[in-house]
This record gives structure tokens, sequence and C-alpha cells, in this order.
């Protein structure tokens, strides 16, 4: 899965938004509890919504992304943080309050200043 999760961060910073969202698909096939594709599917596919690079469709599937990051690492504050940002990108204040409030309750430290107005990639140097 790193393999075509690495491959479609690469696919991203080159301003390839399609084939990025193919290739963490192709990550999560290998391993679909690989919560750092899903995570990075969320912000391609929202970002990607937001930038006009994908149908606007894809800002809730990114946020769909990132739920489920979420529910299968809860601990992960860059995660909460990230649905904190596509919420607002989609207009769901209600959802993104709720969202940021979880976060300054469980994770303060990650809660600190205003709630996030953009999606943070997660990778590992090599």
């Amino acid at each position: 899965e790193e393999i075509w999760h690495d491959f479609a961060l690469a696919l991203w910073f080159t301003q390839d938004a399609v084939a990025a969202v193919q290739n963490f698909w192709n990550a999560l096939t290998v391993n679909p509890l690989h919560t750092k594709s899903l995570n990075n599917l969320g912000c391609a596919q929202g970002l990607g919504a937001a930038f006009g690079l994908l149908p606007s469709a894809s800002l809730r599937s990114g946020v769909e992304s990132l739920r489920n990051a979420i529910h299968l690492d809860q601990t992960n504050a860059l995660y909460w943080r990230n649905i904190v940002a596509l919420l607002r990108m989609a207009g769901d204040e209600g959802a993104a309050n709720e969202a940021w409030m979880h976060l300054q309750a469980v994770f303060p430290s990650a809660a600190e200043g205003e709630p996030p107005s953009d999606c943070s990639w997660e990778f590992n140097f090599r």
C-alpha cells in the first residue's frame, strides 16, 4: 500500500488529482485499513473539489474518507483537524463545530487557535 500511497501523493503534487485519487484507492485495495491513505484520499477529494480539479461531489466523498479514517483511528488528531477543514469547506458548520469541540476536549494542544481551513497531508520522509 505504501507504494500506491506515495505514488498518489506524487501525482497530487504534480496536479493530477484524478490519478492521485485512483492511486489512493489502489493503496486501500491492498490494505483497506491504511488510515494514512484514507486521510490523504480525503484531502485529495476535498481539496480537488475545492480547487475545481474534481467534481464538487468529491468534497462529500472526502468527508466520508476522513470519517472512515477516524472510525479506524479515533486517536489521530490530524484526522479530526482535517475533517473540520473539509466540513467547513462543505458549508456544514454544525458538524465542523461539533468535530472541533471534540478535538478541543480530547486533544487540546491540537486545537489551539482557530479551526483549520486547509487539509494536512500525512506522509513519512524516507
